[in-house]
C-alpha cells in the first residue's frame, strides 16, 4: 500500500472520529426558543473559558470536576494534533505555514458554528484558539517528519 493511501484513509478514519465526538450527542434544551438561548452558548471573549478552567483546576485540584476541565483543555489542544499532521502530509499547498492556518481556522471556525448552529455544542473563542494551538503543533511535527525524511 502506497503511504498517501495510507495517509488518506488514517485521515479519514481521525475526520470521522472527530466528527462523532463533536456531534454525537443530545442538543441543549432551547427553553426559551432558539434565538432567544443562542447567547447563552457563545464566548466571544479569548481566554475567558480558558482562565475560568485554569483557576478551576488551580484553586481545586483534587475535586472531580478539576479532572474533566483538564481534560477539556488539554482535549482542545491534542485531539486537533493530527488534523495539524495529516493537511500538510496529503496537500502541498498546505506546507506553507499561512496557507495552513487559514485552512485550520476555516475548518475550525466551520466545527465551531455547526455545534452552535445544531445546539451540539458551543461557539467559544477559547476553542478556535486552543484548537489552533493543536493544529500548529501537528503542522509543526509534520515539518520535523518531512525535515528528517529529507535528511535521513
Amino acid at each position: 500500500m502506497k503511504k498517501r493511501t495510507l495517509l488518506s484513509i488514517l485521515g479519514a478514519v481521525y475526520a470521522l472520529g472527530m466528527l462523532w465526538l463533536l456531534f454525537h450527542r443530545a442538543p441543549h434544551a432551547a427553553a426559551d426558543g432558539y434565538w432567544r438561548s443562542l447567547p447563552a452558548y457563545v464566548n466571544p471573549v479569548p481566554f475567558r473559558t480558558v482562565f475560568r478552567l485554569a483557576r478551576a483546576v488551580l484553586r481545586a485540584p483534587g475535586a472531580p470536576r478539576a479532572a474533566s476541565y483538564l481534560a477539556n483543555l488539554l482535549g482542545n489542544v491534542l485531539l486537533f494534533v493530527p488534523a495539524g499532521f495529516f493537511l500538510p502530509a496529503l496537500w502541498k499547498k498546505e506546507r506553507r505555514y499561512g496557507v495552513f492556518l487559514l485552512t485550520a481556522a476555516g475548518m475550525i471556525l466551520l466545527l465551531e458554528t455547526a455545534q452552535l448552529f445544531t445546539l451540539l455544542g458551543f461557539f467559544d473563542v477559547d476553542d478556535l484558539i486552543l484548537n489552533l494551538l493543536g493544529m500548529s503543533a501537528g503542522f509543526l511535527l509534520f515539518r520535523l517528519y518531512a525535515g528528517k525524511k529529507k535528511s535521513g
